[in-house]
């Protein structure tokens, strides 16, 4: 079925696509326990050059998953590949499958690679904190933001003042 075939081709550039996500997460966190700001400023660059890629290759899997829907007579919410793998039989089940391993493992791994990175940039802000504290004199006067959320006013930390 040339339906099921262009899917599989959109899940293998998609695969490719979360690889690329989490080279780029794992190159971030690089930058950060270096303190490359350079080099962080590219992979951010590249980052969004992936978001905007993201944004077709989401379309055209949706368009692919009606079709195969349609082909298959099921309803577009029910074509999941999951559902698919267990409708289809033989190669194409097979084929889906391996692919649906594929990219749930890249997820995973992207998960992990997001919340490390996550930590990593919080230490990096905390630390960041407390050498301000410590030039300025000042003692630790809590978080930036307020439990509801908006910003703390604190000029004692400014290095210039407002009129800048």
């Amino acid at each position: 079925m040339r339906q099921l075939d262009e899917l599989v081709d959109l899940l293998d550039r998609q695969a490719r696509h979360l690889q690329a996500k989490l080279a780029v997460l794992r190159r971030m966190a690089e930058c950060v326990r270096h303190g490359d700001v350079k080099g962080l400023d590219a992979v951010l660059a590249e980052q969004t050059g992936l978001i905007e890629v993201e944004g077709g290759l989401d379309q055209q899997m949706g368009s692919a998953r009606a079709q195969v829907a349609e082909a298959l007579g099921l309803p577009l919410e029910q074509a999941t590949l999951g559902r698919l793998v267990e409708t289809l039989d033989g190669p194409a089940a097979m084929a889906l499958g391996d692919r649906r391993e594929r990219l749930l493992t890249l997820i995973a791994e992207i998960r992990r690679a997001s919340s490390s990175l996550n930590q990593l940039v919080r230490h990096a802000m905390e630390l960041n904190r407390q050498v301000l504290a410590a030039v300025s004199g000042t003692e630790h006067e809590g978080r930036t933001y307020s439990r509801t959320g908006t910003a703390r006013q604190n000029d004692a930390l400014s290095t210039f003042g407002r009129t800048v």
